[in-house]
């Protein structure tokens, strides 16, 4: 049996987790897939072509976490059905102020999509 061949166009996690960072060009079609797993992509080095970026995440009974870096402009199309789908920035530029757009599209169901963008985190349960 052939293994199969990394894709830099698609991250899926089917029963498993995947930790996934990109550090160079950013494909102009990215497609995040987590089905009872979850998948965190690290954008924060990456580089985005101008123009817009979409990345179509669909997590079902799972979850993804997308971190991106300050500086490009975030629109978000995605929604849940029986989950959460969301999007946390700080200091995130104003329009027409990046060459760069990343549009977020998908559905999260049963499950949680979440980008954070400039710096944003993740605070733990009881962290101030």
């Amino acid at each position: 049996m052939r293994a199969a061949a990394l894709r830099p166009d698609r991250v899926t996690a089917l029963f498993s987790g995947q930790g996934r960072k990109i550090t160079g060009v950013v494909p102009g079609q990215l497609s995040v897939r987590a089905r009872l797993g979850y998948v965190e992509l690290d954008l924060t080095q990456a580089t985005f072509q101008p123009g817009v970026t979409v990345i179509d995440v669909r997590p079902f009974m799972g979850y993804v976490q997308i971190r991106l870096p300050a500086g490009v402009r975030v629109e978000s199309e995605g929604r849940a059905l029986f989950g959460f789908f969301a999007l946390t920035g700080a200091g995130a530029p104003g329009p027409g102020d990046s060459a760069s757009v990343v549009r977020l599209t998908g559905r999260a169901v049963f499950g949680f999509a979440e980008c954070y963008t400039g710096g944003a985190r993740r605070l733990e349960p009881g962290t101030p």
